[in-house]
């Protein structure tokens, strides 16, 4: 087998798309969203904008930083990242691992289990033995492997940090401490002793340790904190704890989450990674899951290494302790308003959608436009993510999935339109969508170019040179999901069948999240909302439903 990053150095550049022709597409974009007379208006400044002197000297900045650098997009991409100062509680990814819901185990048999084979998973990447992903035979990047792990974000004010500490075997020394949590007590844990990963047996002995030195839940416990919005934790963490460096908290990359009943999830802050590069690890360890009585029944070796432990104390001032009481009601208030929807849809899956070979992604999307359509009475602006790993570094880019062939197949099913209509235009619609998505994963979508040209326009600001794009400041960008006003924001999370699922909350206050897994006989959604007058989660799970069925019944039409 090849080695994981065997290929990085000949993983192509991220290509510069032309300005033109993204304006061009962002101007279909909104036709769906904005009245005739606004398009004209946005049309004018676009086109104009795009053959200005400003605009070719915003697309010649682009292009200066595209020849020096492999990837022109990615400090920008992850600057979009660490200047967002809310909350991470409204940022950070939250899953399920379905595997770890068993019948007969434990909290700290199954915790015991996840640390042992995600530290194996760990040494695999350590040692370069992590399969090279491919997509239609084409290798993709691997470097969001190689951030998996020993990864943090650092709070600072203005702008958060990320911290990475992975080497692999060939490069040198790399921590493989975990951070252990209990009843907000604080423990570091050595997890590799002689060079080798500890078993299950040794790390369910520590973990029974950390247990029993933690019986009383600690209400002051900075652990509290991460939840405050960015620029506030930063500045309680510079002036008000003291003791050794070694002591600051970690905004973690990964945390693996054991409840008393041994089921387990992970909440993640994916700014350093995206979610399914999160899972693979979850999903390799899931799969190696027992139960207690099986392990009992395993040959339980005689250990003779020495637990490798520290609990981990802060002094902290008092009114940093004011603040974590604080940050307590702040975590209660916020988290009471998210409402969490898992939905299992089974009248059809990937193996009925393989058969006429159609991609069930874009039925999904489909779906979920036709879904907020019937909830709202209009239609929503949509993001859809596309993976750019075929690049270097490559990351995601926006699928703007409401194009005008899918607003008239929508105006045709809400007219009545005849079946044959109805169909023809629904082939149009998803064939609009599998051009946009091949577009974005060939590095020619829209937003991350819009992001491009607001970076230049910054950075030629900060030389003096002052240059205005009129129509991202037009109030149609805002309208059509700009600035992050997408009022669906969704993603694939991949084919796994008994593999990790999961979301993060709605882009707006008035939108959702739905996020999927396609399986061969249903789909599994995780849809989220905020309890509020402008969304109904109930309503919209319904009328997904309906949608999906209504669709089945489109494609069959006359077989």
């Amino acid at each position: 087998m090849e080695s994981t990053f065997s290929h990085q150095n000949s993983i192509p550049s991220l290509p510069l798309p032309g300005l033109k022709d993204t304006i061009e597409k962002y101007l279909k974009s909104l036709s769906p969203i904005v009245s005739k007379e606004e398009l004209e208006h946005v049309t004018s400044l676009a086109r104009g904008f795009g053959d200005s002197e400003n605009g070719r000297k915003l697309q010649n900045f682009l292009e200066l930083k595209s020849s020096s650098s492999k990837n022109w997009l990615e400090d920008w991409w992850y600057d979009a990242y660490t200047t967002n100062q809310d909350t991470l509680l409204t940022q950070n990814m939250g899953a399920i691992i379905p595997k770890s819901f068993m019948s007969n185990t434990s909290q700290i048999g199954m915790a015991s289990q996840i640390i042992h084979h995600l530290m194996n998973y760990w040494s695999r990447v350590r040692h370069e033995k992590i399969e090279i992903t491919k997509s239609r035979g084409i290798n993709w990047d691997m470097s969001q492997v190689y951030n998996l792990f020993n990864a943090c974000r650092t709070p600072a004010v203005s702008k958060d940090k990320i911290e990475r500490y992975f080497c692999t075997e060939s490069e040198g020394f790399c921590p493989s401490h975990i951070v252990v949590l209990y009843n907000g007590h604080i423990w570091k844990m050595e997890t590799v002793q002689n060079g080798k990963i500890l078993s299950v047996p040794e790390i369910r002995n520590i973990l029974e340790i950390i247990k029993s030195g933690s019986n009383r839940t600690d209400e002051n416990s900075i652990v509290k904190l991460t939840s405050l919005e960015r620029d506030t934790w930063a500045k309680l963490m510079k002036y008000s704890i003291f003791g050794s460096p070694l002591n600051a908290y970690m905004d973690k990359n990964l945390n693996i989450i054991v409840l008393k009943d041994g089921k387990a999830c992970l909440q993640a802050e994916h700014g350093n990674v995206d979610a399914i590069s999160l899972f693979a690890p979850c999903d390799f360890a899931a799969d190696q899951f027992l139960d207690d009585s099986e392990l009992s029944e395993k040959t339980l070796e005689n250990s003779s290494s020495t637990p490798t432990i520290e609990k981990i104390d802060f002094l902290l001032t008092g009114s940093v302790s004011s603040r974590i009481a604080e940050a307590e009601k702040q975590f209660f208030a916020l988290s009471s308003r998210i409402n969490v929807n898992v939905y299992h849809y089974s009248n059809f899956g990937a193996t009925f959608c393989k058969s006429r070979k159609l991609y069930a992604d874009t039925i999904i999307q489909i779906a979920l436009q036709m879904a907020y359509l019937k909830t709202h009475n209009k239609l929503a602006p949509i993001y859809e993510t596309a993976s750019t790993r075929k690049f270097y570094h490559g990351r995601t880019e926006t699928v703007r999935s409401l194009t005008p062939d899918l607003a008239k197949y929508l105006e045709a099913c809400e007219n009545s339109a005849t079946n044959e209509t109805i169909k023809t235009l629904f082939f149009d619609a998803y064939n609009s969508h599998n051009t946009l998505m091949d577009a974005a994963r060939d590095g020619k979508g829209i937003d991350r170019h819009f992001l491009g040209l607001r970076m230049s326009q910054l950075a030629l600001k900060s030389y003096g040179e002052k240059i205005a794009i009129p129509f991202l400041d037009d109030h149609s960008y805002a309208a059509s999901g700009g600035n992050g006003n997408f009022l669906l924001s969704t993603s694939f999370l991949g084919y796994n069948e008994n593999g990790c699922f999961g979301y993060v909350v709605p882009m707006c206050k008035d939108g959702y999240g739905a996020f999927y897994r396609i399986n061969a006989s249903r789909f599994t959604f995780t849809l989220s909302n905020y309890f509020d007058d402008a969304t109904n989660g109930d309503e919209f799970r319904e009328n997904l439903e309906y949608s999906l069925d209504f669709i089945k019944n489109v494609i069959v039409t006359n077989e």
